[in-house]
């Protein structure tokens, strides 16, 4: 990601997060998307790191 890019709230900013998951002892790599919402960053769960 870009050190600051102007993005549209809500809205897919076209960038992607990549995580390692383990799914029945293999790894396999997920892609999800990345917004912005009231809260801050959303990724495809549509959960901010602060939300509980």
């Amino acid at each position: 990601m870009p050190d600051l890019e102007l993005v549209a709230y809500g809205q897919d900013t076209g960038h992607r997060c990549q995580y390692a998951l383990s799914v029945d002892g293999k790894a396999r790599w997920v892609n999800v998307p990345v917004s912005v919402g009231e809260r801050g960053v959303i990724f495809d769960n549509d959960r901010s790191p602060e939300s509980p």
